[in-house]
């Protein structure tokens, strides 16, 4: 084989989350803003109420907003 070693090896996959976890979350961390030496203690605007995201968030978002 010649070439690059990592031009043989498959492309990585998205992780797979099964439709069932998702459908029971009520809030989903992202623990890489989390631990992020610029965080925040804030959520993101779940419901667009402001109107400057791309629209609201899945079901439910407007609720964690507000908590």
């Amino acid at each position: 084989m010649h070439g690059s070693p990592s031009a043989s090896l498959p492309a990585p996959r998205a992780p797979r989350r099964p439709v069932r976890l998702l459908a029971g979350a009520a809030l989903n961390l992202n623990f890489e803003m989390i631990g992020s030496p610029n965080f925040a203690r804030m959520v993101h605007d779940g419901d667009d109420s402001d109107g400057t995201g791309a629209g609201p968030g899945p079901p439910g978002s407007d609720t964690i907003e507000r908590e």
